[in-house]
């Protein structure tokens, strides 16, 4: 069969073939053996074959040698008359032709050939056009109970009949999923590339007949490794046969130990069909284990929402189709699908496709080469390493409604990223929104309001997922226009003592320097040391520095957002002396009852305040 795939807009066509069923010895009487037994017909020639000649049925009877009682038509014509019939003939001790000849000239029907060894038929060899009656081998074992029936009005038929591929749903749905993958591979106008030497085009078609054939209303969770065949009924197989594969499918590596170390290597090869049964026995692989994950399989494999793991499976592999390249070797297909659970699934089921793959020999460091050849692969059954951050992110400084990268690099396996921040000062964490699922977070128009925010990333990855989370980092946004939102205030302060001004700016990305001023503010100039912290302390102050002025430059140190520097208001400094005197004691005072009195005091020091007292028992 075949399916020829134009490009978007075109009509497909699928061609289906009869398929060459086997030969089959049916035992028409004695009733107690009646049936069909399997068995093999020889290419002696066009003229002998069963689809040629039809079907023969006649009476049987056993080769009598003139010499005796061999039964194996080497020395002419037997000594029994055997016109008509079908005759057995034992195998040994002369060519498979000169056997049939013997009988054909014996005008034998037909000819049951009896394998002498306790092995299943072979095909027999030898090449003579002038063989015209068909002849097959059955086993040692059927040509015993035939033996047994002689006397008993034995008659049978030998025959062969073409099975239409039309009937065996394997085959069908092997054939239609062609049209799917080479349409979905390299977008709607490509159809030609599954055309390499290394690609899945008939490993993808054998998946999805095993998918669609599959009772899934019925299938257990541990079914994985029971044999799956492919095309038993068209080459006339019971459905325990082992179909047209190598292998059965089967996640048990005894029943199908393909893997991508195989390709290349006999009896593989690079035959497409032999190559995709390694395709095949990894997405099979693959879909068991996301089942196992889900813990569950749903009736209705084509429900897109179902959560499901055959479901999920059948999926990831569709999309992998449309994500990966023209021209795809097993480990670009093994990339896209995992670039699908990413998207669709945030990578939930990394570590089932990993681990599949790697089983299969398509695991982590694997190595693909050219997709044109089917010999130049690295087979790995390793899984990838856990994720780890080489370089971390940094701190970034910017004007309000400015656009900030934060960015990290890694190794190993990454299924995803969360970018979380923290508005007050890293002591509650939030995943940022909407989501960042990369390795780089942008924000864009950065505001005021974000400025000293905090930002850092959890990276998950490794099978299992052993998440690691980045370094802390911190945003800092200046504003557009500088300005002072605190002035310094005027103070005062004895001999010895300490005064501080206080400043603030509207951006939190600034720079001060403090500046004097000892002539009333005419000229200014910057302390020595330098102070360029928000708060001006002055300490063991003098008399000498009363009535100096102070101010403070801030300057923007973001880079050029609006305004880059502003002075602040001037903010002076009263100095008191360290003593306290009173320079004018108050005076008796005499009063009439109802009237007012008042007693006064003038004293000289410092930041002088007033307590008045009273005693009203002499002292």
């Amino acid at each position: 069969a075949n399916f020829a795939t134009p490009a978007d807009g075109s009509r497909p066509r699928m061609r289906m073939y009869l398929f060459d069923g086997p030969a089959n010895v049916h035992v028409n009487a004695p009733g107690s053996i009646a049936g069909d037994y399997a068995a093999v017909e020889g290419n002696f020639s066009t003229a002998n074959q069963l689809l040629n000649v039809g079907p023969v049925t006649a009476g049987v009877v056993y080769y009598d040698d003139a010499a005796g009682t061999a039964h194996e038509a080497c020395n002419g014509a037997p000594v029994n008359s055997i016109t008509g019939k079908i005759v057995l003939i034992n195998r040994g001790n002369c060519n498979f032709t000169v056997k049939i000849l013997n009988a054909q000239n014996a005008q034998a029907a037909g000819v049951i050939m009896i394998n002498n060894v306790p092995d299943a038929p072979i095909i027999m060899g030898g090449t003579d056009n002038t063989i015209t009656i068909p002849a097959v081998m059955v086993s040692q074992a059927t040509g015993a109970l035939l033996i047994a029936q002689l006397g008993n009005g034995l008659n049978a038929t030998l025959s062969r009949k073409r099975v239409d591929g039309d009937l065996d749903n394997g085959i069908v749905s092997h054939e239609f999923f062609h049209g799917v993958s080479n349409r979905l591979t390299g977008g709607p106008a490509q159809s030609g590339c599954l055309a390499n030497a290394e690609q899945g085009g008939e490993g993808w078609s054998d998946y999805f007949a095993l998918m669609v054939t599959t009772n899934w209303a019925t299938a257990s969770l541990t079914d994985g490794s029971i044999p799956r065949p492919i095309a038993n009924y068209a080459v006339s197989l019971p459905t325990t046969g082992s179909g047209i594969r190598n292998y059965p499918y089967s996640t048990d590596i005894a029943v199908n130990p393909l893997t991508y170390a195989n390709m290349g290597v006999n009896p593989i090869g690079t035959e497409s069909h032999n190559i995709g049964e390694i395709w095949c026995a990894a997405l099979w692989e693959m879909t068991w284990g996301i089942i196992q994950q889900t813990g569950n399989i749903n009736s209705n494999l084509f429900d897109a929402s179902s959560t499901a793991g055959n479901s999920v499976a059948l999926k990831l592999v569709i999309e992998g189709m449309k994500l990966q390249p023209c021209v795809p070797g097993f480990i670009d297909a093994r990339n896209a699908i995992i670039k699908a659970d990413s998207l669709i699934y945030n990578g939930a089921y990394k570590c089932a496709i990993w681990t599949a793959f790697a089983k299969r020999g398509m695991g982590y460091g694997a190595i693909q080469g050219s997709s044109n050849s089917a010999t130049d692969h690295v087979a790995s059954s390793a899984l990838p390493p856990a994720a780890s951050i080489s370089t971390q992110p940094a701190d970034a400084s910017t004007c309000e409604g400015s656009n900030v990268n934060f960015s990290i690099a890694t190794t190993g396996l990454v299924s995803n990223y969360q970018w979380q921040v923290s508005t007050d000062g890293g002591t509650t964490w939030n995943n940022v929104s909407p989501v960042v699922n990369a390795a780089t977070l942008t924000l864009n128009s950065v505001t005021l309001a974000m400025n000293n925010n905090k930002y850092r990333v959890i990276v998950n990855g490794g099978c299992p997922n052993n998440p690691v989370t980045s370094s802390v980092v911190t945003l800092t946004v200046s504003s557009s226009n500088l300005s002072v939102v605190t002035q310094p205030s005027s103070t005062s302060a004895c001999v010895g003592g300490t005064a501080s001004f206080t400043v603030a700016a509207n951006s939190g990305s600034v720079t001060y320097n403090w500046q004097v001023s000892t002539d009333a503010g005419a000229t200014w100039n910057s302390l020595s040391p330098t102070v360029t912290t928000a708060t001006l302390t002055l300490t063991n102050v003098t008399a000498a520095m009363n009535n100096y002025q102070y101010r403070a430059v801030i300057s923007s140190s973001g880079g050029s957002c609006g305004t880059s520097s502003i002075n602040t208001n001037a903010a002076m400094l009263t100095v008191g002396a360290n003593s306290v005197s009173v320079t004018t004691q108050p005076a008796n005072a005499a009063a009439c009852v109802g009237n007012n009195a008042s007693f006064s005091v003038t004293a000289s020091g410092a930041s002088l305040t007033y307590n008045w007292q009273v005693s009203t028992d002499g002292g």
